[in-house]
């Protein structure tokens, strides 16, 4: 009788494929590990260097020279439901003012006055640098007023929110420290901020919504964090909803959108996804028509994955 030997030879292999690793390892040190191993004051350093002023105009090249129709076209064909989310909140809630965490190129600014909001508008980040850059050459946003405003996410206060009806951040705060998220979320508690939309990564173990044994997970294969909003919403007495989203790299890592709020009632919660919906729908066809023609191998797709398959890997 023939003998099937092929579990066998992977078991033999197994351990010279983890003893090969485990060389791979000590003589190239992963990166990301070795920034998870650092001490606080030190990740966040590194982290305020990735997004330094520098690092960001080598990211945006010459998006300023992009034509009304080309931003017109990005913005429509945008693939994350979250914008659409943030919109329906908006009408939803009608609030005098809203706060985008971490300005960059002000996407979500941009969208919520194309989507027809024209109440205040806080642009904020950590950066003043950054701010001023964009205070002088954005234009073309309909708000009734806009602010420039200097906040640091990692140290946050009640005070910052000031005037803060309303905010989002869209890939912002899995930036954010462990530490950090801890203070954020007290200065959200003692501020009069009603909801925050937050677009971000999860795992399976940050959707805990326990307080007591819900924890942030660091992501495997780059400098972020999932994490636990659920539950820290909880243990800073909020409350919170959750709503899938979809990306480019979807098939990859899991994007959520997590709406924090004070004693928003279900009624209101659900007027704002269904004119989310509406909005989404409409965009359909000039999402799939562009998500058509995306590469999924695209370098900043695929890149901090590159390690999926070893062993060891998460």
């Amino acid at each position: 009788m023939k003998v099937n030997n092929t579990r066998a030879n992977q078991g033999r292999l197994g351990p010279l494929r983890r003893i090969a690793h485990i060389v791979r390892r000590t003589l190239r040190p992963d990166p990301i590990e070795l920034f998870f191993n650092l001490p606080y004051e030190e990740r966040v350093r590194e982290v305020k260097r990735l997004y330094s002023p520098e690092m960001k105009r080598l990211q945006l090249g010459n998006w300023l020279a992009r034509s009304p129709e080309v931003v017109e076209h990005e913005l429509g064909s945008n693939i994350r439901f979250f914008m659409d989310v943030i919109t329906g909140y908006a009408f939803s809630l009608s609030p005098l003012s809203i706060m985008q965490w971490g300005a960059f190129t002000m996407t979500e600014g941009q969208y919520l006055s194309r989507a027809g909001f024209s109440g205040r508008f806080i642009a904020s980040d950590f950066d003043s640098d950054h701010l001023a850059y964009l205070e002088q050459n954005l234009t073309g946003l309909q708000f009734d007023e806009i602010e420039f405003r200097n906040v640091d996410l990692e140290n946050a206060c009640a005070d910052d929110f000031c005037g803060t009806s309303m905010a989002v951040a869209l890939a912002v705060l899995s930036n954010i420290q462990p530490e950090g998220i801890q203070r954020l979320f007290e200065a959200i508690s003692n501020s009069e901020i009603k909801c925050v939309v937050i677009g971000d990564m999860y795992v399976k173990e940050s959707l805990n919504p326990d307080p007591e044994t819900a924890r942030s997970v660091p992501y495997s294969h780059c400098r972020n964090w999932c994490h636990p909003y659920l539950a820290l919403a909880a243990a800073y007495d909020l409350q919170a909803q959750f709503i899938p989203d979809f990306t480019y790299s979807s098939f990859l890592e899991a994007r959520g959108i997590f709406v924090v709020h004070k004693g928003i009632t279900n009624e209101i919660h659900a007027a704002a996804v269904a004119e989310a919906i509406q909005h989404y729908f409409s965009r359909q066809p000039k999402i799939w028509a562009e998500y058509a023609g995306f590469d999924l191998s695209k370098p900043q797709i695929t890149a901090v994955h590159s390690d999926q398959n070893e062993p060891g890997a998460a």
